[in-house]
């Protein structure tokens, strides 16, 4: 304990484990942009049995108690496949929330510390939620707008603690919006698609039919194409399957494009309906009757917007003249199913601040920056 009044305790029994669910709804229940997550899913994330993290990952969490009131929540992860990739001594905390009282920042961040340093690591990365392939950094610009599908939220004075107590910048990362009718170049289009064509690439929308084969493959790729990039760990195939039975749910025809040449996928983009516009007011919960507002929402009237997740092409075709066309493409190719759905914004997120290809990229099809999420750093010690 770093406060007599503060009382540090792990996931034990179910009564901690709802505690923990239910510190965001206090930290945040006077913000209105805030979106409650689904509540199966944050189950899902610290339950070792459900997310396939836990396949090779480990994780522990804890609940900050203040006279008994829950007032803060952290989790400590070491994720063995960063940790073979890297070499790096470096173990991430996650799903951070807490009231706005130093000390309980304090204790939450010093018992994370302290289980990953008796692990070895000498460095806290985060946060991680749980994975660098879900929701990932913590919000430091952009607080007046709620957060779309997978991408979170926090208070501002979240950095100001975190810094207070040694952490620092390690990498920003950036969210684009703009209307789902972006396009500057959208004349250069119909020639940049017979450019590719004569190069042997073909484009096509995913089909209901095909739709999980098809996302199996994207993210295949996406797990090749992003390799190089910053903190990148390749998905395992059960991440893959989890994904794809996350997306294949809820995606809509349309919005999956491809391109394809020699029998191979090249390049893949992705659009996903905002699910955090039909929940906003479900307070995270699908039951009793939470689940006919999501459904008749997502299905019936449908978000008025959406994420751009994956935009991307394979390696090989990475810092080319064709590799630069194909997102565009592709984007261009969303247009008529997102006028179908009645789609008005996108987010493009997220870009790696150093990632000034994307970043050109998202410039030239129409989108502007209006969000940042930090990623923070701190050298801890390890414990022998």
């Amino acid at each position: 304990m770093m406060d007599r009044e503060i009382e540090i305790r792990p996931l034990a029994d179910g009564k901690t484990a709802s505690d923990f669910l239910d510190v965001p709804h206090i930290v945040y229940r006077d913000d209105p942009e805030w979106v409650a997550p689904l509540r199966f899913v944050e189950e899902d994330r610290i339950s070792p049995a459900k997310h396939p993290f836990y396949e090779y990952g480990k994780g522990a969490f804890w609940v900050a108690y203040r006279n008994g009131e829950p007032v803060g929540r952290i989790g400590a992860l070491v994720n063995s496949l960063h940790l073979q990739k890297y070499a790096d001594a470096t173990g991430h905390f996650s799903m951070l929330e807490a009231i706005d009282d130093r000390a309980v920042f304090a204790a939450l961040m010093k018992t994370a510390e302290d289980w990953l340093g008796q692990r070895g690591l000498t460095r806290m990365l985060g946060p991680a939620n749980l994975t660098i392939n879900e929701e990932y950094g913590l919000l430091v610009d952009g607080f007046d707008t709620p957060p779309f599908t997978l991408m979170g939220h926090a208070r501002p004075y979240y950095l100001g603690h975190l810094e207070a107590l040694g952490f620092g910048k390690a990498k920003d990362l950036f969210a684009f919006r703009g209307p789902a009718t972006a396009m500057r170049d959208g004349a250069q289009i119909p020639r940049l698609e017979r450019y590719a064509q004569a190069r042997g690439v073909t484009f096509r929308t995913s089909r209901r039919l095909k739709m999980m084969a098809d996302l199996k493959a994207m993210f295949e790729l996406y797990s090749r194409a992003w390799e190089g990039n910053w903190g990148s760990v390749p998905m395992t195939a059960k991440e893959i399957r989890h994904a794809v039975t996350m997306f294949w749910g809820l995606l809509a025809p349309g919005l999956l494009v491809l391109a394809e040449k020699d029998g191979r996928l090249v390049g893949a983009l992705v659009v996903f309906p905002n699910i955090n516009e039909c929940i906003s007011d479900l307070g995270g919960r699908l039951l009793p009757f939470g689940w006919l507002k999501a459904l008749w929402r997502l299905k019936i009237t449908y978000p008025k917007s959406a994420r751009l997740v994956i935009a991307g092409v394979d390696t090989d075709l990475q810092s080319t003249p064709l590799g630069g066309a194909i997102p565009l493409i592709l984007l261009s190719k969303v247009r008529s199913a997102q006028r179908k759905y009645g789609t008005k914004t996108v987010e493009g997120s997220w870009v790696l601040e150093d990632n000034l290809a994307i970043i050109a990229y998202m410039d030239k099809a129409g989108f502007q920056p209006y969000k940042t999420y930090r990623i923070l750093e701190k050298t801890i010690a390890a414990v022998s």
